[in-house]
């Protein structure tokens, strides 16, 4: 592999290889991420853990508060499409 002329960067060839073109397209998609911050009251932990029993006594089964809240959440998503 050929090394970078440090001597001057001001003119140095931009790298076009897939590993390049690749990072280009990840910073590109980044920057239309939306950054979301939620607050989770009382209130939502308790509607969460409610939700977490009653989905255990419908399966019978052990169910977490983090596997009930992504149920939630796609429930959420299928109801907004």
């Amino acid at each position: 592999m050929k090394s970078l002329e440090t001597n001057n960067l001001v003119n140095a060839k931009i790298s076009t290889d897939a590993f390049s073109k690749t990072i280009d397209s990840v910073k590109a998609s980044a920057e239309k991420i939306e950054r979301k911050s939620y607050t989770i009251t009382m209130d939502n932990i308790n509607y969460i853990n409610d939700y977490a029993v009653s989905l255990a006594k419908q399966s019978g089964a052990i169910v977490t508060a983090s596997a009930a809240l992504r149920i939630i959440i796609n429930n959420h998503k299928e109801a907004t499409k």
